[in-house]
C-alpha cells in the first residue's frame, strides 16, 4: 500500500509546519522545537521504536534549517513540497517495516531517505561552516560524524536487523569516515550544495558496503562499478561547479 490517510495527515502536518516557519522566521526557535518535538513523537508511533523515528526527525532538523539557505520565496515553497514528497516516503518507510520487518520495498525507501537526509545535512552544516565563523571546522567534523552515525545506526537497526554491537561498529565507521571527510571539505572552493553532493557521493561507497555486508557479503564488482560510477559524476560536479576565490 503507497497511499494511507494517517501518514498523508502526517505529511501535511510536516508542509504546514514547514510553511509556518518560512513565514514567521521571527518565531523560529519555537515552531522548529514544536516541529521536531512532533515529528519524532509521531514518526516514534508510526515506527514502533525509538530507532524509527531517527532518520525522519533528522531529516525534518536539515530541512527547516537548509530552509534558510533559500532567498527566493517562490523556490522556498518548492523546496517544501518536495521535501514533504520525501518525508512521506520516509513515514511510509517505518509504517511498512512496522507491518512487516521484511519488506524490502520499505527498507529501499528508507535508504533513499538516509542518502537524501546525509546530503541535507552535510549541505546545512557546510553552509554554517562557510557563512559563521564561530562554526568551527571542529563543529562541522562532530555534526557530521554525528549525524552519518545516527543515520547508519537508525538503519541498521531498523531496516536490516543487524546485532545492536555489529550495527554500531559499522555506524562509528561511517560516522569516522563522514567526519574526516568533512574535514578535508574545508579545503574544497566550493558552495554548501556542491560540498554536501560531493560528501555524499564520496561517503556512499562506504556506506554502499556496509549494506551488502550486512546483506549477505560484499561484490568486488558491484564495488568497482559503483566507485567508477561515483568518479564519473564527480567529474560533471566539478566540471558544472561554481569555484569560490579563495583568500
Amino acid at each position: 500500500m503507497l497511499f494511507h490517510a494517517s501518514l498523508l495527515l502526517f505529511a501535511i502536518f510536516f508542509f504546514g509546519s514547514l510553511e509556518l516557519v518560512a513565514m514567521f522566521p521571527e518565531w523560529f526557535l519555537i515552531l522548529a522545537l514544536l516541529f521536531l518535538g512532533g515529528v519524532f513523537r509521531l514518526s516514534w508511533r508510526f515506527g514502533g521504536s525509538a530507532s524509527s523515528a531517527i532518520v525522519p526527525t533528522l531529516f525534518s532538523f536539515s530541512t527547516v534549517f537548509l530552509l534558510f539557505f533559500v532567498s527566493s520565496p517562490r523556490e522556498k515553497h518548492i523546496f517544501i513540497l518536495l521535501s514533504s514528497l520525501v518525508f512521506y516516503v520516509a513515514a511510509l518507510g517505518i509504517y511498512r517495516l512496522r507491518q512487516y520487518d521484511g519488506d524490502l520495498t520499505a527498507q529501499s525507501m528508507l535508504s533513499l531517505v538516509a542518502m537524501t537526509t546525509l546530503f541535507f545535512l552535510f549541505s546545512v552544516f557546510s553552509g554554517l561552516f562557510l557563512n559563521f565563523q564561530r562554526f568551527t571546522e571542529y563543529m562541522l567534523m562532530l555534526s557530521c560524524g554525528l549525524s552519518a552515525f545516527l543515520v547508519g545506526l537508525s538503519i541498521l537497526l531498523r531496516s536490516f536487523r543487524v546485532e545492536r554491537e555489529k550495527a554500531m561498529l559499522y555506524s562509528l565507521l561511517l560516522g569516522f569516515f563522514a567526519a574526516q571527510l568533512a574535514w578535508i571539505g574545508t579545503f574544497w572552493p566550493f558552495g554548501y550544495l556542491t560540498t554536501g553532493v560531493l560528501m555524499l557521493m564520496f561517503t556512499s561507497p562506504i556506506w554502499e558496503s556496509i549494506q551488502a555486508e550486512t546483506t549477505g557479503g560484499i561484490s568486488k564488482m558491484r564495488l568497482a562499478v559503483h566507485v567508477l560510477l561515483i568518479l564519473f559524476l564527480t567529474a560533471i560536479v566539478l566540471s558544472s561547479a561554481q569555484w569560490l576565490q579563495v583568500v
